[in-house]
């Protein structure tokens, strides 16, 4: 099973369910089209009508969760995530990323972060600093926020369908953050 999160870390604002309901409209309007052009065999291409009655429905489901940790989203393609903190424990999980080096997080322990403010880390090559979220957060194996999007058996949209992966983080919040890897 393959999950990528759209998310903004610290999004708890009256807005956040805008911006949930505005990114899950988006993808809910996002067809995959096969195409003899495309490189890997097809393409994700938004614009198609949504079907509002699914966005009132998975906007409803997501108001009445709140507050109920959700680690994997198996209900429904598309999942908004609202009031409450996830972690996702993936195969093959990796560190943060450092972002200028590219130096896994030396030591890095989630539970920190789980359940506490998100901590500040120093990449032990670099000597970049930064909040946690501030990583490269793409094969973590945790994230925490109040403010997403879950997608289950998408195609990869950060590998094949750049501008809607683009498009979706700019829609989510001010500090969009994605998420990606297989459950095991």
């Amino acid at each position: 099973m393959f999950l990528q999160y759209y998310f903004a870390l610290g999004e708890s604002d009256t807005a956040a369910v805008r911006r949930v309901r505005e990114t899950v409209r988006y993808f809910l309007g996002c067809r995959e089209v096969s195409t003899a052009e495309s490189e890997h065999g097809f393409l994700i291409v938004p614009g198609h009508p949504v079907d509002h009655g699914a966005l009132a429905d998975l906007m409803a489901e997501a108001v009445r969760n709140v507050g109920r940790a959700t680690e994997v989203p198996d209900r429904h393609l598309i999942t908004p995530m609202l009031g409450f903190d996830f972690a996702c424990a993936w195969d093959k999980a990796t560190a943060p990323v450092c972002p200028r080096c590219r130096t896994p997080l030396d030591g890095w322990d989630e539970e920190d972060w789980m359940y506490g403010a998100e901590p500040f880390e120093t990449c032990g090559s670099c000597e970049y600093t930064a909040l946690a979220g501030d990583w490269d957060l793409t094969n973590a194996s945790f994230a925490k926020t109040n403010c997403g999007v879950a997608l289950l058996d998408w195609p990869n949209l950060w590998e094949y369908a750049r501008e809607v992966h683009e498009h979706a983080l700019g829609l989510i919040g001010r500090r969009a953050r994605y998420l990606c890897g297989a459950v095991g």
